[in-house]
């Protein structure tokens, strides 16, 4: 491995991109949260905050995204980071994620700058679980941990998530989340690793865990709103799970869920 602001790490040796992540390690998933944020958390999409900036972007790399500025617990360090690069392949890229198809697609070997390489940017993402979910793209397979922390893990759901290529993670994920059960099942308590439990289920289609982490957290919370961390789980699937209070049948909340995730057009990338 190298970077950062040295050499570039390798993930594709023959690599035509040189894939640059600034403000690397963000903020992850705080737990607390302020007051004025309670009503407005569920109302935007995570879509809206990752909008690929268009071609024209001002800088020496094309930034394709901004990751939510949620925050890792314990909080990350306030210094600033130094950028973190990656020489991977453009072709890998368009071939397993839908969103880098539709926003790279178009472009031309004009394109690439002097250097040789096209130049793509992104922020904010972990720098482990962004090493992780490129090897998985570029199939360096003997690269990729076998288990991860519920954490690590967590970050590589939201990265496979945005980037549109659950397919490219079935098998690993189904090695991931069998080793996860065993070493961290899901919590009985509401909770932060409860909420990010919920992600992992939602995003790698654990129908048994989406409906215990669910029902746990509408149990259990006592808020106004279940706190999702800006989550990908679609608003409208939180926003169904709002509606019910805790004096009503819990179960109808989780199936009325399940069918705001099965209906088209809720904004979710993923069905149960």
């Amino acid at each position: 491995m190298a970077s950062p602001q040295g050499s570039p790490i390798i993930i594709a040796e023959n690599g035509d991109v040189l894939f640059t992540l600034r403000d690397p390690g963000l903020a992850f998933a705080v737990w607390e949260r302020a007051e004025n944020d309670i009503e407005n958390h569920a109302d935007e999409g995570r879509d809206e905050k990752h909008d690929a900036s268009s071609a024209d972007a001002p800088s020496d790399d094309t930034t394709l995204d901004t990751p939510t500025t949620t925050s890792n617990q314990p909080a990350p360090s306030e210094s600033i980071q130094p950028d973190v690069v990656y020489k991977v392949s453009f072709q890998h890229l368009i071939s397993a994620s839908p969103k880098f198809k539709s926003e790279l697609t178009s472009w031309s070997e004009s394109r690439k700058k002097d250097d040789g390489f096209y130049h793509v940017g992104t922020e904010g993402w972990d720098p482990e679980a962004l090493v992780i979910f490129l090897n998985i793209l570029h199939l360096r397979y003997r690269q990729v941990p076998k288990s991860l922390s519920l954490e690590l893990l967590a970050k590589v759901a939201q990265l496979v998530d945005y980037y549109r290529c659950w397919e490219a993670f079935d098998l690993i994920a189904d090695v991931w989340v069998t080793q996860m059960r065993k070493t961290h099942p899901v919590p009985l308590k509401y909770s932060r690793e409860l909420m990010l439990w919920m992600l992992i289920s939602w995003v790698f289609k654990l129908d048994m865990e989406f409906r215990i982490t669910t029902l746990r957290a509408l149990r259990q919370s006592d808020e106004e709103s279940i706190r999702d961390m800006e989550f990908a789980i679609p608003p409208a699937i939180i926003g169904e799970l709002h509606k019910f209070s805790r004096d009503q049948d819990i179960a109808d909340a989780c199936r009325n869920a399940r069918d705001t995730a099965l209906r088209p057009n809720t904004g979710s990338h993923r069905c149960l």
